[in-house]
């Protein structure tokens, strides 16, 4: 697995995988605005994309989040995609990395947790989980 930024050449793939897993918050006008603001990341094997994420600057609160993070095909699903995506932000070297799961969604928590970030408080129905 490659994981990088993501280029212009990637958009039509990442559109496509988007459109088949759409959700109402994971949206194409988002990926588009992600890529163009240069903070949309993409796992690639065998020049297939995999999945992505963002990395969103939260000034107000402190942190980058991780945000829209998501595999994009069922074959992917459960052989570490998001887990790569995730050490890889990490390793940017942020002070704080955030995410804001939601409750109901104990999968992603359960990532997050894997992935060395401790829950820190509920608003709504988004848990905040950091690592520092």
């Amino acid at each position: 697995m490659k994981i990088r930024f993501a280029e212009e050449k990637d958009k039509l793939h990442a559109v496509r995988s988007l459109q088949r897993n759409q959700t109402f918050y994971n949206t194409t006008k988002q990926l588009k605005e992600d890529l163009e603001k240069k903070r949309l990341i993409v796992v690639e094997e065998n020049g297939k994309l995999l999945g992505s994420c963002a990395i969103v600057p939260e000034e107000n609160w402190g942190y980058t989040a991780i945000k829209r993070l998501m595999v994009y095909s069922q074959k992917s699903r459960g052989k570490g995609v998001a887990s790569a995506l995730i050490q890889f932000v990490i390793g940017l070297g942020y002070n704080v990395v955030g995410a804001t799961p939601w409750e109901d969604n104990v999968k992603a928590r359960r990532l997050f947790e894997k992935n060395g970030f401790c829950f820190k408080y509920q608003f709504g129905n988004y848990c905040y989980y950091e690592r520092r």
